[in-house]
């Protein structure tokens, strides 16, 4: 998550760490907060295992991932595409994430359907998204 996330988490008494998961110690954690940048991830299997490795039993995954869309600037330039595992749609995409964390030992308890306020070169922008809450047993 960003610096100013993790600035905000320690206001409230809990601890972060900013950077990449695959940077992160192998220690336990009780929660692992996966960004929407996970679509952008270049090995997405090892992100998952090292979440896996580095959750504690018992523990959270919260993974936030947009509804697969184009993105588009303010000129109608397409810039890419958002959706976590490339699925063909948001069911397929949240159905292949929960799939890869239940060999883990890692089960979804919820799913969120929402919005996320995003900020891009163009300013801020309203993109549809979802969350799911994972549990380590």
């Amino acid at each position: 998550i960003s610096r100013k996330a993790v600035e905000r988490i320690r206001e409230i008494g809990a601890n972060g760490i900013h950077g990449t998961i695959s940077s992160t110690p192998d220690t336990g954690y009780s929660t692992v907060f996966l960004s929407y940048f996970v679509d952008r991830d270049c090995d997405q299997r090892a992100t998952f295992e090292k979440t896996g490795k580095i959750l504690q039993s018992g523990g959270h995954c919260i993974l936030e991932g947009l509804f697969p869309c184009v993105l588009k600037d303010s000129n109608g330039v397409s810039y890419g595409t958002a959706n976590v595992t490339r699925g063909i749609n948001a069911m397929e995409d949240i159905e292949l994430v929960v799939a890869e964390f239940a060999q883990l030992g890692i089960s979804l308890g919820r799913t969120i359907i929402s919005e996320r306020l995003v900020y891009s070169m163009d300013g801020p922008e309203v993109l549809p998204s979802f969350i799911l809450i994972f549990k380590k047993i």
